[in-house]
């Protein structure tokens, strides 16, 4: 009688390193039974254990043979790996560039007249043994079907990644703690702001440049209109429509969007992990260390003794133009809102000015800078 094996592949909860490198086996645990369903029970057999590449119907790049005998309850537990009559090295195979699959064959009386039982593939496994074929340092090393399964350092922004095999996945620590003071680098886009402590507040130091670029188109409405979403997908307006000001001036963008669609004071809004938006008192508060209403605009401005280095970008006006000239102004929003809830408080600051000033009545479809603050 013919029989089969009902297997799967065990979630690979420990492995046994030695040398303190990768394993090069992994535990895998089947149940024999015949074709009636029933249990072979404490029966020697001999199994053949084959690693295909690519396909479910590929070139073998690796097998070995297993005599081992099922328990009181059918079970066969094996280390594939450790079997005999081994062809190909098991340690040479790279699972971050192809798919494996694992082809299982049986001959119950323990010789060499194999069946086959079935075919499966690899999806656990090949993540787990990939830490001995290294973690990939190639930044230019395309993501795609052949790398699925790859895991890289991603350099520039102090990450681990791995494909599924379409684009690569952030995964670990994310954002990491930053010390104020030092640069923190945006895992979300792998940007850089430079931070900053004033009195007890720590800031970011650059304006916001996070999203996607959404044209600003000018309608003659006197109520105004915004040009963004709430898609799912975080949209920035450059200002005068011109991209290259991005790297300049940062983003600028209306309330709504600014604050991820959440009218919640203080809530994270588009800011990365950790920081958030600020409040009117929090920004006041940033106004106060740095000399006060009369004389903190200058030295919070670009250049400026408090290092909060604010870049005067303009603004995105009621009906979708831009101000004059971007470097002679420039406003910065608060998630604070104003006394209806089409307007919220903003910080106005001018070219050269010694004050800055504020208010709480503009209306939240107009495109401002933003400046993230710690949490």
């Amino acid at each position: 009688m013919k029989t089969k094996l009902l297997f799967s592949i065990l979630a690979l909860a420990f492995f046994t390193v030695v040398y303190s490198q990768a394993p090069d086996r992994f535990n895998y645990q089947a149940v024999a039974r015949d074709l009636t369903g029933n249990i072979i029970k404490n029966k020697p057999v001999k199994l053949k254990i084959s690693i295909l590449k690519n396909n479910i119907s590929g070139v073998a790049v690796y097998s070995e043979t297993h005599t081992t005998s099922t328990n009181s309850l059918g079970l066969i537990n094996l280390e594939i790996g450790s079997g005999n009559e081994k062809t190909g090295t098991i340690k040479n195979i790279h699972w971050g560039e192809d798919k494996y699959f694992l082809q299982i064959e049986m001959d119950k009386n323990a010789g060499n007249n194999f069946s086959l039982i079935g075919k499966s593939q690899l999806l656990s496994v090949p993540y787990s043994l990939f830490a001995g074929n290294g973690v990939q340092y190639n930044m230019d090393l395309d993501c795609n079907e052949n790398s699925e399964g790859t895991i890289r350092y991603n350099n520039d922004k102090k990450t681990m990644e791995f494909c599924d095999g379409e684009s690569w996945i952030e995964f670990g620590n994310g954002n990491k703690p930053t010390t104020c003071g030092e640069n923190f680098i945006d895992s979300r886009d792998g940007q850089t702001y430079p931070t900053v402590q004033i009195g007890n507040q720590c800031w970011m130091a650059k304006n916001l440049n996070f999203g996607v670029f959404k044209e600003s188109i000018y309608e003659n409405s006197p109520d105004g209109h915004s040009d963004v979403a709430n898609n799912g997908i975080v949209e920035k307006y450059a200002y005068d429509n011109d991209t290259s000001n991005f790297s300049i001036y940062g983003g600028l963008y209306d309330w709504n969007e600014m604050m991820n669609y959440n009218s919640t004071e203080g809530s994270q809004g588009i800011c990365p992990d950790g920081w958030h938006i600020p409040s009117k008192d929090e920004f006041a508060d940033l106004v106060e260390a740095a000399g006060g209403n009369q004389i903190g605009g200058k030295r919070l401005q670009i250049g400026g003794s408090s290092g909060f280095n604010f870049e005067l970008g303009g603004d995105r006006t009621l009906k979708g133009g831009f101000s004059p000239t971007a470097s002679d102004s420039g406003v910065i929003w608060t998630s604070t809102t104003g006394s209806d809830q089409k307007r919220a408080c903003i910080f106005y600051f001018a070219k050269d000015a010694d004050n800055v000033s504020s208010h709480c009545a503009s209306e939240k479809v107009r495109g401002y800078s933003i400046r993230c603050i710690k949490n």
